[in-house]
């Protein structure tokens, strides 16, 4: 089976778009089942589970690889992400990471992305600009930024941000520690500014801690930290306005590398007009693919070739296609974030593998992603970094070192379930809810409070309807909720419900488990009492005749065949020979 979709309660992989057929009844035996005292199953678990109808699957038409999350957009306008969420970065209203792409609201208008060093910026199609991610105030869902609606072009920087207007005027706002935002202070914005008044601006790009940019007259500007010469003016000193790079008019395509922490990955790549590459700042790794480490204050073409059509700078490895659609990496590789099937650096541009459909690449700080013209979505380098980041969007956290395709098949995320019911009991409620469509797992939440959320409730991971919570409070009135799970995200969560646990019989609610292998009669002791009553208590032999209509704790289990039992019961037990005693639940 395909690693792409997982439960996240058992290690079985699944991938319903490349492993299964739609429309199809599957019978699924799982061996090697335990009880929750660890003891082995006799009777492996056998059930009957069937796929749904084929979906529709939408190309990816756009992508953005920050410090350790990805994003992509899909030709349907709908936006995805994955990856570190440490700081609510891929927006879905958590900070769990995510190790498979992810579907982000419902909204169908996405229009363009960037993904910064754990912050996330967008566009839709109407101008309107949207944020998250790292903020000081963090935000873990996209959040409009302003009303204006004629944004054209957004960068994400190490932690700042860089934005174009229709109008061609030059927007900067975030981090100015290095003077990244050009208006001349060191002084950090927390809105958008404009910056200068030249209306003529036509491409940025932003760094870790430096500015590119592109006038619509073909020359180039550069401004921000300049310790490794990644600004190309000729110099290392820092600079907090636009500067002038050179006197050429012909430049045509331009990417800021670096890290969001600095360090030697600093640089600049751009592109000419007539296809040629030029490169300059940090060289450490060999990322600006002159054939050597030596730091370059001042743009240096790159080889000869004049079929450069795009380039991309990570953290301190460098990506560019040529017009024949071929992908060519260099620089760092110790994560394989080059793709060549190595660890090993490169220091001038190295072909990787030999597909010549190649159209979009971008480069984090220690991955890659990359679009073929079939729409289909790769990824590769570190996967494994940051948290464990998952950042590659293949199901793992495991590094790989070539190219591999992302699963971006559309409806995939599990539906909210319905129909939640909560039953009061002793100290106790049993709750229920009906299969979710697309559910591999489902979490149960739940709270005194009645704003009651994934985030501000108690978790119970991997639950089975039904599913009784124990240990309460008697009198006390819980609200709950369900989440469905599946390999691509969470659902969003059910509707809450509540009910009032009542009292008991002695005990009030504390449980207690025990043990007895069957057959023997060396354990006859008290075994439960009367759910709710402080009524007798009940023997083994009471106990293994219940039926699923006593009203009994606990309900009793056939003992034909030699196995280990373990019950919750009530009341401290009198008898510890069938008891492991101080387990309260």
């Amino acid at each position: 089976m395909a690693a792409n979709v997982t439960s996240k309660c058992s290690s079985a992989f699944l991938d319903p778009t490349s492993d299964l057929s739609p429309g199809t009844s599957y019978i699924v035996t799982i061996t090697g089942v335990k009880d929750s005292a660890g003891n082995a199953l006799a009777t492996p678990y056998t059930g009957i589970f069937s796929t749904g109808s084929p979906v529709s699957v939408q190309a990816t038409k756009a992508i953005t690889a920050g410090r350790a999350h990805t994003l992509s957009l899909k030709s349907d306008g709908t936006l995805w992400s994955w990856g570190d969420n440490i700081s609510g970065q891929l927006g879905d209203g958590t900070t769990i990471i995510k190790t498979t792409p992810k579907q982000i609201g419902t909204a169908t208008n996405w229009s363009a992305i960037s993904a910064g060093g754990d912050h996330t910026l967008a566009l839709k199609s109407d101008g309107t600009l949207w944020a998250w991610g790292f903020n000081y105030a963090t935000f873990f869902t996209p959040t409009q930024i302003g009303t204006a609606t004629n944004w054209s072009a957004i960068s994400a920087g190490g932690g700042f941000a860089i934005g174009l207007k229709s109008d061609g005027t030059l927007w900067a706002w975030g981090d100015n520690s290095s003077g990244q935002l050009g208006d001349g202070t060191t002084t950090n914005k927390t809105t958008p500014t404009q910056i200068g008044t030249a209306t003529n601006w036509s491409a940025i790009s932003a760094g870790g801690f430096h500015t590119t940019a592109l006038k619509s007259d073909g020359t180039l500007w550069a401004w921000g930290d300049n310790s490794l010469g990644q600004l190309g003016v000729g110099t290392i000193t820092n600079k907090t306005t636009p500067t002038q790079i050179g006197t050429d008019i012909n430049w045509n395509a331009i990417a800021a590398g670096g890290n969001s922490n600095g360090g030697a990955g600093s640089r600049t790549i751009a592109l000419k007009s007539d296809g040629t590459l030029w490169a300059w700042g940090s060289n450490g790794y060999g990322q600006l693919g002159d054939g050597t480490t030596t730091t370059k204050t001042t743009p240096t073409q790159i080889g000869t070739a004049t079929n450069w059509s795009a380039i991309a700078a990570g953290g301190d490895h460098t990506l560019a296609l040529k017009s024949d659609g071929t992908l060519w990496a260099w620089g760092s590789n110790w994560w394989g974030q080059l793709g060549d099937g190595t660890t090993t650096n490169k220091t001038t541009p190295t072909q990787i593998g030999t597909a010549t459909n190649w159209t979009a690449i971008s480069a984090g700080s220690n991955h890659t992603i990359a679009l073929k013209s079939d729409g289909t979505l790769w990824a590769w380098g570190l996967n494994s970094g940051f948290n464990s980041s998952g950042q590659l969007g293949d199901g793992t956290t495991t590094d790989k070192i070539t190219p591999v395709q992302i699963n971006s098949s559309s409806a995939t995320v599990a539906s909210s379930p319905s129909g939640v019911t909560a039953t009061a009991g002793n100290a106790q409620l049993a709750v229920s809810w009906s299969n979710a469509s697309g559910a591999t797992s489902y979490d149960v939440y739940y709270s005194t409070a009645s704003s009651v959320s994934t985030t501000t409730g108690t978790k119970v991971t991997c639950a089975t309807a039904p599913y009784t919570i124990m240990g309460l409070t008697a009198g006390t009135t819980y609200y709950v909720i369900v989440v469905a799970s599946n390999g691509y995200g969470d659902s969003t969560p059910s509707s809450s419900v509540n009910a009032t646990t009542t009292g008991g019989g002695t005990g009030g609610g504390t449980y207690y488990w025990a043990n007895w292998t069957c057959p023997s009669s060396a354990c006859t002791s008290i075994m439960g009492r009367p759910s709710g009553s402080a009524g007798p208590l009940c023997s083994q032999a009471d106990c293994i005749a219940f039926t699923s209509t006593s009203t009994y704790v606990p309900l009793g289990a056939t003992c034909s065949t030699t196995a280990t039992y373990t019950k919750y019961v009530t009341d401290t037990p009198s008898n510890g020979v069938c008891w492991d005693s101080g387990v309260d639940f």
